[in-house]
């Protein structure tokens, strides 16, 4: 769940394969939820995160073991989304998307690799400086799964990958 900082009481979640709903009134009407997935190609939503700089704002990760996958922008408070970065970022299995604290426009992204005929879509950690316009990956893996930033120090990452933690102190330029 996340609280829509542009409006008290509202509230939006992320639910498996149904997408994203809206609560206007959590306090006083919580069993009153809508679907506000306009824009968004399927409903295989795995994250949805908040630019805490910009009440109003969100992200969500779609991903999917059998078609590519992507992150999707809304400035309405996800009633309607766009998709951003879709030249840069060619990935399928998303994991996990995380909103750098000390950094809103600085995004990370962990993906599995996934085999979505005819070709592999190789899994690891992207980043984005411009608020998911443009990617890179920094750290290749074939299972990351959680991605936590440092709230004080956007360069310093944590990522779970298969075996072993991960930390990044390489100015978030992976190794």
């Amino acid at each position: 769940l996340i609280f829509d900082a542009s409006s008290p009481g509202r509230v939006l979640a992320r639910l498996d394969l149904k997408g994203v709903y809206a609560c206007d009134d959590i306090l006083n009407a919580p069993g009153t939820w809508y679907a506000v997935n306009t824009g968004l190609p399927y409903l295989d939503i795995r994250d949805l995160e908040a630019r805490p700089s910009q009440p109003g704002t969100f992200w969500a990760a779609l991903g999917s073991t059998t078609r590519l996958g992507g992150v999707f922008y809304s400035t309405d408070g996800g009633r309607n989304w766009q998709q951003v970065g879709a030249t840069s970022l060619q990935v399928a299995d998303i994991q996990s998307l995380v909103v750098a604290p000390s950094n809103p426009s600085r995004l990370y992204l962990a993906t599995r690799d996934t085999w979505i005929a005819p070709n592999m879509h190789y899994g690891g950690v992207f980043r984005s400086d411009d608020s998911g316009q443009t990617w890179q990956r920094l750290l290749t893996d074939t299972y990351p799964q959680p991605v936590a930033v440092d709230p004080q120090d956007s360069n310093i990452v944590y990522v779970g990958v298969k075996g072993d933690p991960f930390r990044d102190l390489c100015a978030g330029r992976g190794i």
